[in-house]
């Protein structure tokens, strides 16, 4: 049967009312899935704002530009959906590629840059976003140190504001370790430190680097000793004050230098400081001379001058370093297009100046003349470096008493460690006042706690509690003689000379505060503290710090 369509049918089917309203969003973009691959217009995505890479090579941005207008985008950029948002976002890097394609197409008009590869992953958390951010760019290649500084400050931030106690380097480490980032905490302080003091240089932190952040930290320090020593009744916010206002000065005097003259600016701090406070600092104060000590080290077994040494204000959370400079070289694979370089400055996102500049160049006056031609001097041995940090750590013992528990052993990281206490022997026992948490403690009320101070940062404490990094060398049962030697074999033996003792459990949590208190009241304290970690510092620098035999066998 067939139906003819008549004026009647076509007049009641155009009376038909609309479509009922339903929950189907035919225009809603389908939610895509982790992993996939898939081209979207730079229109719909955004810059990440907390994207720790804020100063690129001109230079190799205009490289990365021309790139992309010949061949495109060839590495997929990765993207993500915050919370709440209909927008996609970058998640690792790729804001150089998405600000070409932008500029790309404003110049041009052409529609073949207006679109980009990309790949999608999931949110986790904005702090998640900002270490892969970092990772990407480290990856990709070296990051100028400030831009560092300020994104492990920001992170640190991050940490900080989940945490009951204040973070210090080592931990901030581990958390950064546990998101995939990996940074030693001796690095890490330097960045920390720089980030929290070194702001007012304004537009030349670009122009810092580790050895240069440690130089000017351990002026900084040296200069705040002096203040405390003479202004007593002065609050530590005077000297910050003064500080943050004389790097201020110098950088707006020397604002267009195309370096950062550290030596010069040492020399401006110190001037400042004697005319601002009416002291005389040492003339060379927080200088770093090429035997790697610290001007103003006292004696050690190398027959170094016997003089003050430098105060560390953050001394118990952030050892000073003297690392290798961050790499001026961009170490981008070839061929890649890479967003990442390392020297100065062009903003992907917007915010900071776009300038060229030149290459950087090392400069100093005739004063510093001498200070320059010291650095070209030998290094010194490991040898030596182990007999000062050990030289260091006697005398810091001996300040509470317990300096006869060293023991020499080279193979271990700095090339000491400490031996447990016999109470049974003469020297040991006490008149019925002995502390039974920390037996140690009848030699003086703070043994217990420079032991533990020691312990951990030798790196004994961790050898002690991972036995599978003890495959090669055990330290611990090398020497015959010594009484760790027959205690750790002993599950029991080694819970009881932790806990009762040298008191681990019971004061490990305030060897921080306890330990600053100490170098703040003791002459000799302070100058053992600073020199053992100057020189354990100096022994990283070299690379020569032993961890390499312990390491876990797979």
């Amino acid at each position: 049967m067939s139906f003819k369509l008549t004026p009647d049918m076509v007049n009641a089917s155009l009376n038909v009312g609309a479509p009922s309203i339903t929950s189907k969003d035919l225009g809603r973009r389908n939610n895509p899935v982790v992993g996939m691959s898939m081209v979207l217009p730079i229109s719909e995505i955004d810059f990440f704002g907390r994207n720790p890479r804020r100063i690129h090579d001109p230079e190799e941005f205009d490289r990365l530009k021309e790139s992309i207008r010949e061949i495109g985008v060839q590495q997929p950029v990765h993207v993500t959906t915050p919370p709440g948002s209909s927008r996609y976002m970058l998640a690792k890097g790729g804001n150089s590629r998405l600000l070409c394609l932008k500029q790309l197409l404003d110049e041009t008009g052409n529609e073949r840059y207006a679109k980009i590869p990309c790949i999608y992953v999931e949110y986790s958390s904005e702090e998640d976003i900002l270490i892969a951010h970092l990772i990407e760019n480290e990856q990709r290649a070296e990051m100028i140190f400030w831009d560092k500084a300020c994104a492990y400050a920001e992170m640190r931030d991050v940490f900080q504001e989940s945490s009951e106690k204040e973070m210090g380097a080592r931990p901030l480490a581990k958390q950064f370790e546990s998101k995939g980032l990996t940074v030693h905490y001796t690095k890490l302080s330097i960045y920390l430190y720089a980030a929290d003091h070194l702001a007012a240089l304004g537009s030349l932190c670009n122009k810092l680097s580790i050895q240069k952040a440690t130089d000017l930290r351990s002026l900084s320090n040296s200069l705040q000793t002096s203040f405390k020593d003479a202004c007593k009744d002065k609050d530590d916010a005077v000297f910050q004050e003064f500080w943050d206002q004389a790097l201020e000065n110098w950088a707006n005097a020397n604002a267009d230098a195309e370096d950062l003259d550290v030596p010069a600016l040492q020399k401006s701090l110190r001037h400042a400081f004697a005319d601002t406070f009416e002291i005389e600092p040492d003339s060379h104060a927080g200088a770093v001379p090429p035997s790697g000590r610290l001007n103003n080290a006292p004696t050690s077994k190398n027959g170094a001058d016997n003089a003050k040494s430098s105060h560390q204000s953050e001394a118990t959370h952030h050892s000073p370093t003297l690392l290798d400079d961050e790499r001026g070289d961009n170490s981008s694979t070839p061929g890649v297009q890479s967003d990442s370089v390392s020297r100065p400055p062009v903003d992907p996102a917007g915010g900071a100046d776009i300038r060229a500049t030149g290459d950087a160049k090392d400069s100093s006056d005739s004063d510093n003349k001498s200070e320059t031609q010291n650095e070209a001097a030998a290094p010194r041995t490991r040898e030596q470096i182990l007999a000062d940090i050990q030289d260091a750590a006697r005398r810091l013992l001996a300040c509470v008493r317990i300096d006869s528990l060293l023991i020499d052993e080279p193979k271990m990281p700095y090339g000491y460690m400490l031996d447990f206490h016999d109470s049974n022997k003469p020297g040991w026992k006490s008149d019925g006042k002995q502390n039974h948490h920390a037996l140690i403690n009848v030699r003086h009320d703070l043994a217990a706690t420079v032991f533990i101070y020691l312990w951990t940062v030798s790196g004994q404490k961790s050898l002690w509690d991972a036995p599978q990094l003890l495959s090669r060398y055990n330290p611990f049962t090398a020497n015959q003689q010594t009484v760790i030697c027959n205690v750790y074999p002993d599950a029991n033996l080694r819970a009881d000379a932790e806990n009762i003792g040298i008191g681990l459990y019971l004061y490990s949590e305030s060897v921080t505060e306890v330990m600053f208190e100490l170098v703040m009241k003791d002459e000799n304290a302070r100058r053992a503290y600073f020199d053992h970690i100057h020189f354990c510092a100096e022994l990283e620098q070299m690379e020569a710090d032993n961890w390499n035999l312990y390491q876990e066998q797979l």
